[in-house]
């Protein structure tokens, strides 16, 4: 039955890869890398476990490609294309969409503003960690040698009735939990683009050096921010326990000052719009291929093919500068990085190839002086103030299925790779202890989980040479960045 499969191949592969796209089956656990708009950056549009096997593999199909196929170097260079303007929040579902009615609710605090579902919610991307609160700018403990400035004092005087400069305003029923009430929602639109470089390098029985590199541009851009102050585009179901805490107040003291309060406590508003290296990689392999039923020509023909990779990153890139309200970092943000990827796959000779990997990662922790960190557990996004700190990232995990049809059609090969991330939230901890400062309320956001496809197209036009395609499309976010990416690119195998 298998060999007469194998005379309809071509529709044979068409249904093995429509019934992986659909039907993949998704594990229960994985983790990402740090950076929450690029969770895993592709380098190469070969399929990226070949370390230089395919030599092998096109021998046992009979194929006279494989005489002038290289199996000692191989060279990837292509460039890449990202973009993003919606994101998933870290609880799923936090907040409700700015209405288009014209209509002002009355107040009324037993009105529910929750989503009952929140599998289909996308939200602004600088509200993936809850929108921006204004009113909690001013609560909290003064931190050791810090200061309010005048702004900021002005709105403490106004809405709580000139308090002492040291002194702890924490009035949780001020703070609006569908988070309209003096909340501000700021869209943005997110591009990266660059180039990415992967070389492999074989030694000896199997063993292979891996070298990744990559620069790029990224720039997010702000678009109008919206203040969701019971506008007239925005319910006002939330009444304030506090008399002076209300809509004319907000407004005059805080939500309509958001520029001068941002100068005040030296944040940068602006566009970001910068260039880098973004992360290098070197990485030892090892992979081979092992033949079952050789000389059994009755039973299914196969290679069993185990692999495993380790290696470090680095991130000589600029680092996220947190007194940038739109910054993002490039790499792990300076952090260096150790893991290992380990994986089996089974190349089924003349059809498909298909197989699952682990891996996990580690960074290294490092200090970052002038860091924003909150000084109350209702803010969001904007900090008031700074110190000195020290981040130890979490952990990541991450499990990939693959399916791959070399040769589909001819000289065209095609993949299919699912990749399910998940990054466990970072560590943060003073350098300077100060009891005023919070830094678990802001670790307790940093951690993220991704579902994504790989869809990657190669063609051979000469035994030496490919280009290719790879779409990397979004699947399922978890306080991170809904970021689609596509890459051209050229290869070459010696």
């Amino acid at each position: 039955m298998f060999y007469a499969i194998r005379r309809y191949k071509f529709f044979y592969h068409m249904a093995l890869l429509l019934a992986c796209i659909l039907g993949l089956p998704a594990p229960i656990h994985a983790l990402s890398s740090l950076a929450k708009n690029d969770p895993y950056p592709v380098f190469s549009l070969l399929y990226e476990h070949e370390y230089l096997l395919t030599k092998k593999l096109l021998l046992a199909e009979n194929d006279n490609r494989a005489d002038e196929r290289g199996d000692i170097f191989s060279i990837s260079v292509a460039g890449f294309f990202q973009n993003a303007d919606r994101g998933k929040p870290a609880d799923g579902c936090i907040i409700i969409e700015p209405t288009t009615d014209n209509s002002i609710s009355s107040c009324n605090n037993n009105v529910s503003t929750t989503v009952p579902s929140c599998d289909n919610v996308t939200v602004p991307l600088l509200d993936i960690g809850g929108r921006t609160a204004m009113i909690p700018l001013i609560f909290g403990h003064l931190p050791a040698g810090q200061s309010w400035g005048p702004k900021l004092t002005d709105a403490r005087n106004n809405l709580y009735n000139n308090p002492a400069p040291d002194a702890d305003i924490t009035v949780e029923n001020d703070i609006d939990p569908s988070e309209f009430f003096g909340y501000f929602s700021f869209p943005a639109a997110y591009k990266k683009r660059g180039m990415r470089l992967d070389l492999e390098a074989l030694l000896l029985c199997g063993f292979g050096l891996h070298f990744q590199a990559g620069f790029a541009s990224i720039c997010q851009i702000a678009k109008p921010r919206i203040n969701l102050t019971c506008s007239p585009h925005t319910p006002c179901e939330f009444c304030p326990t506090t008399s002076a805490v209300n809509v004319e107040n907000v407004n005059d003291f805080l939500m309509d000052r958001f520029e001068c309060i941002a100068r005040e406590i030296d944040l940068n508003i602006a566009n970001f719009q910068k260039t880098s290296a973004d992360e290098i990689r070197l990485q030892l392999f090892w992979r081979d291929a092992y033949r079952l039923n050789l000389d059994r020509v009755e039973w299914l023909q196969m290679h069993v093919i185990p692999y495993i990779e380790g290696g470090f990153s680095f991130s000589p890139g600029r680092a996220r500068n947190t007194n940038e309200f739109y910054g993002l970092p490039f790499g792990n943000n300076k952090h260096t990085a150790a893991g290992f990827t380990a994986g089996l796959d089974l190349n089924f000779i003349g059809t498909i190839q298909v197989g699952g990997a682990f891996g996990f990662t580690h960074f290294f922790d490092r200090d970052f002086d002038c860091f924003r960190l909150p000084t109350s557990k209702f803010q969001q996004n904007i900090f008031p103030f700074r110190t000195s700190v020290n981040v130890q990232p979490g952990n990541n995990l991450h499990f990939e299925g693959i399916i791959l049809s070399r040769h589909f059609l001819d000289k065209l090969s095609i993949f299919f790779q699912y990749i399910n991330l998940e990054h466990q939230p970072d560590c943060i901890k003073l350098n300077t202890p100060d009891p005023a400062f919070l830094p678990d309320i802001l670790a307790r956001k940093t951690g993220f989980k991704v579902k994504l496809a790989n869809i990657g197209f190669t063609y051979d036009f000469t035994p030496h040479f490919s280009i290719g395609f790879l779409w990397q499309a979004p699947w399922f976010q978890r306080n991170a960045y809904r970021s689609t990416t596509v890459m051209f690119g050229v290869m070459g195998v010696f």
